[in-house]
């Protein structure tokens, strides 16, 4: 018999991102900007007017913690 195969399509209301940022994921910048599109892709799953909050410590000057302006 064939294992079942089962896609769940949900969404989540609230997405922790607990120390995503560690030395070996933020010591270049272009490592921070991979770390950077892998994370924007938790945006398909993120409920419309659902929260993502980052806990963790910085480990460079440059870190992804940091809120950017907006332009709006």
């Amino acid at each position: 018999m064939e294992p079942a195969y089962f896609i769940y399509l949900a969404h989540a209301d609230l997405i922790i991102c607990d120390d995503v940022e560690v030395p070996n994921t933020s010591n270049t910048s272009r490592k921070r900007e991979m770390l950077r599109e892998r994370l924007r892709e938790l945006d398909f799953i993120l409920s419309p007017g659902g929260a993502m909050i980052y806990i963790g410590t910085p480990h460079t000057t440059e870190t992804i913690y940091k809120v950017q302006d907006s332009e709006n």
